[in-house]
């Protein structure tokens, strides 16, 4: 028969618990599971560990190597799974990132088609609202011109009375007075002729001599000038050949400096320009109405999810706590915290939590209690004698609940439980009732352990080893005293198992099957130490090819899910929580995108406008450079031919002279000509215009004064109405070029308007073609930008990896130097 190894087990000794090793522990009178009340056979198929202990130090020396070793195995296993999980997660992690960045490319075409959309929006709208502004403004400005005919016609009325009053008041012309008239009208014409006459020749005479002197004058001057130019130009001509090397120098010397501030000047204006775009770009940057509105909804979808998980949060404000572990553990005694407290069912945790202890603690002794069971609300089923099988499936269901999810948390699969190994168990622990067995492991009883087998192989399993905890005697024992003590057990198994090797520990470790059952414990020994139950951890393997949970139901613990079903949130409400999480995480995702893209366009932006500036300053360069070489060959020319160069300038300055002399003196000599010509012309004109006047003024001084003679009402009345209709017809002329200067306004100001909405259209369309253009970038730079941030992830997770590898190193060389210690 197999071999199985039996950790050490404990007697109730006065106030303090023995092991057969001699370590003793202080005990608490509850009615819970002992810490040290635990005891093991374990899994693994080695030799069976010996329970005496040896008083020389080598002994404790050799005795301590294997556990020694076996802790740097676990650390150095556990060490390897940690990184294996490391490089596990860092897979996902650039695959996920690789399938997020892969759906944004997906989106990108739909997103810039809806940033398209919304731009050709923004135009018709800036379009129709250029239209409606020039409607209006047309409408008002056909308004203010009606308004400016209409003041015309009314002050045309209001003068036409006047006129008419003035013409009323009139009166009719008499005969004397019309050849009084007549004949002042005469004298005065001939007296005005005669002045006329007069001053007339007086200006022509003085006209001819003034034009003859600044002919003359002219002609001197222009002679002078003639000669001072060819002088000048000679002497510049010597200058120039005497001085060409210096001259040319100057010059180049100029001709640099104007290049250089010109380069200059031109580099300015492209910083300028530079600057100007700059700000431009991050004021279109800044201003990203895309990202504005994603924030928008980032804050809508927060307030949303905020909201839902309120209603999560004070549902679970007034659910009873979980509890703890005490933390108030010592070597000698122990005060609870309240949470460690357990008052009813709800109060149960189904995880295990690390307690706080030291080293001395979990090496010499067992435990106080974790948990006290106060249970002052407990209304969970009384327990007397044996267990029902209902009451045993419902306390391996918790038993199993905690073990599964420790082990979870230890990245390892479920213990599998079915119903034939529960029952298996249960019969187990009713016989060891029935034999009168107290707290030793079924193997140490070979009727029980018969029995057990014969069991286990009527369903194809074979026993595998066994955990096995107490609890103590209580006035009332109910279903959850019992919890209690099986959480108190485990608890104690896991964290506090040095003092029996690791044992239980290994066992729930190694184990992939197990049933448990609570054993009413009737042993007379066992009654005066003040046991009351045992917890029996039994654990099985299949006896054949066959896995063990194909030949009977797999049963599922229901605990967890169940016992505080009645006072947490809904699964409805935990459901709108998190479907507002993940539409708030969409989101965050969505304005982080609009951001990265905003960000990267800003980007793009001002790398063109760098390029565009060095390009421009660049070729402002060239132009200098140019200019420069342009002054050297310049100056080398004008030295190399300044001779040439001056006797072309000298003969040219004589024959220019030669040839603007004569001209002078023909110019003169026809000017002269012309003055006299006039001065004649004009003596002739004056004196025909006076002969003209002076005839005009006696045939009208006959007629009139022939024609003289009292004025009748019909006469005067006529002369009124001709008067009269003259007058309409100026004001009607005023009118009509009042109407025709504003129609022409009208026109002006109509194809101003439609110059505005044409440049608008113009300008919009230019924003799409830009538009389109940085879309089309965005697209094709994204598989660059997509393998950059993979590229960075990687590396950032490389680097997390390798840090975890360094720090298990150390870690690990600190356990050995300690181990070796």
């Amino acid at each position: 028969m197999t071999q199985r190894n039996i950790g050490s087990k404990m007697f109730k000794n006065g106030k303090h618990l023995v092991t057969t090793a001699g370590a003793t522990l202080a005990i608490a009178t509850v009615a819970v599971t002992m810490p040290s009340g635990v005891s093991a056979n374990t899994v693994n198929n080695s030799t069976a560990q010996s329970t005496q202990t040896s008083n020389t130090k080598e002994g404790n020396f050799e005795a301590e190597k294997p556990t020694e070793n076996a802790k740097l195995d676990t650390l150095q296993n556990q060490q390897k799974a940690s990184e294996q999980q490391k490089l596990n997660e860092n897979s996902e992690s650039i695959a996920q990132k690789q399938k997020d960045l892969n759906a944004e490319q997906a989106n990108l075409p739909s997103k810039q088609a809806e940033e398209t959309k919304s731009y050709d929006q923004q135009t018709d709208q800036a379009v129709a609202q250029q239209k409606a502004t020039s409607q209006q403004a047309i409408a008002d400005k056909q308004a203010q011109q009606s308004q400016q005919v209409a003041d015309a016609e009314k002050q045309i009325q209001q003068d036409s009375v006047a006129k008419q009053a003035q013409l009323d008041a009139d009166p009719a012309i008499s005969a004397q007075a019309q050849r009084d008239a007549a004949t002042k009208k005469r004298d005065d014409a001939l007296k005005q002729a005669e002045a006329d006459k007069a001053s007339e020749t007086a200006q022509a005479n003085a006209t001819k001599d003034n034009d003859t002197k600044v002919a003359n004058d002219k002609a001197t001057s222009d002679a002078a000038t003639t000669k001072q130019n060819r002088d000048d130009q000679i002497s510049s001509a010597d200058y120039t050949v005497n001085n060409a090397e210096s001259v040319a120098n100057v010059k180049q010397s100029q001709a640099n400096e104007d290049a250089k501030n010109k380069q200059t000047s031109d580099d300015n204006t492209s910083l300028n320009k530079k600057n100007q775009a700059t700000t431009d770009a991050q004021t279109a940057h800044d201003n990203n109405q895309t990202i504005k509105d994603n924030q928008s909804q980032v804050n809508a979808s927060q307030a949303d999810y905020d909201a839902k998980q309120k209603v999560i949060d004070d549902i679970i404000a007034k659910t009873p706590y979980v509890a703890t572990p005490t933390k108030n553990l010592t070597d000698d005694s122990i005060s609870y915290n309240p949470e460690s407290k357990i008052h009813q069912t709800e109060n149960l945790p189904t995880e295990l939590v690390t307690p706080i202890y030291n080293a001395v603690q979990d090496k010499g002794y067992g435990k106080y209690d974790l948990y006290q069971s106060v249970l002052e609300q407990d209304n969970s089923e009384q327990v007397n004698g044996k267990l029902t099988d209902a009451q045993q499936k419902e306390l391996a269901d918790y038993a199993l609940t905690l073990i599964n999810n420790w082990r979870k948390s230890q990245n390892m699969n479920p213990i599998i439980w079915t119903q034939d190994m529960q029952n298996i168990t249960v019969k187990n622990a009713n016989t060891r009732t029935d034999d009168g067995m107290g707290f030793v492991h079924t193997s140490q009883n070979t009727t029980v352990f018969n029995a057990l087998e014969t069991n286990a192989a009527a369903s194809g399993l074979r026993y595998g080893g066994e955990n096995m905890g107490v609890a103590l005697v209580e006035d009332k024992t109910t279903m959850n005293t019992l919890r209690v003590s099986i959480l108190n057990t485990i608890t104690n198994m896991i964290y506090f198992d040095a003092s029996s090797n690791n044992g239980h520990l290994n066992n729930f470790k190694n184990s992939n099957y197990m049933g448990f059952a609570m054993q009413y414990d009737t042993n007379a020994q066992d009654v005066k130490t003040g046991f009351g139950y045992i917890s029996l951890f039994d654990f099985y393997q299949s006896n054949d090819s066959q896995s063990a949970e194909s030949k009977s139901t797999v049963l599922a613990p229901t605990f967890a899910s169940t016992y505080r079903a009645g006072i947490n949130p809904t699964a409805a409400q935990y459901q709108a929580a998190s479907d507002a999480k993940s539409k708030l995480q969409s989101d965050q995702s969505t304005l982080a995108n609009s951001i990265s893209d905003n960000d990267q366009q800003l980007a793009n932006t001002l790398q063109t406008i760098n390029n565009d500036y060095d390009n421009e300053v660049q070729s402002h360069l060239n132009n200098y450079n140019n200019s420069i070489n342009q002054a050297q060959a310049t100056r080398d020319y004008e030295v190399n031919n300044a001779q040439s160069i001056h006797d072309a300038h000298v003969k040219q300055a004589n024959q220019d002279y030669t040839t603007q002399s004569t001209q002078i003196a023909s110019i003169l000599d026809a000017t002269l000509s012309k003055i006299n010509n006039a001065y004649q012309e004009a003596l002739t004109s004056i004196s025909d215009k006076y002969n003209t006047t002076v005839n005009q003024a006696t045939e009208t001084f006959n007629t009139e004064y022939e024609a003289a003679k009292d004025e009748t009402e019909s006469a005067r009345q006529a002369r009124h109405n001709e008067a009269f209709e003259a007058f309409k017809a100026s004001e009607a002329q005023k009118l009509s070029d009042l109407e025709d200067r504003l129609a022409n306004e009208l026109v002006a100001f109509r194809e101003n308007e439609e110059q505005k909405l044409n440049k608008l259209v113009a300008d919009r369309a230019a924003g799409r073609v830009a538009l389109l253009s940085n879309q089309q970038k965005a697209r094709d730079n994204f598989p660059e930008y997509a393998a950059n941030v993979i590229n960075e992830l990687r590396a950032q997770l490389n680097k997390e990896y390798q840090d975890l590898v360094d720090a298990n190193a150390k870690a690990y060389i600190a356990a050995e130097a300690q181990s070796q210690a």
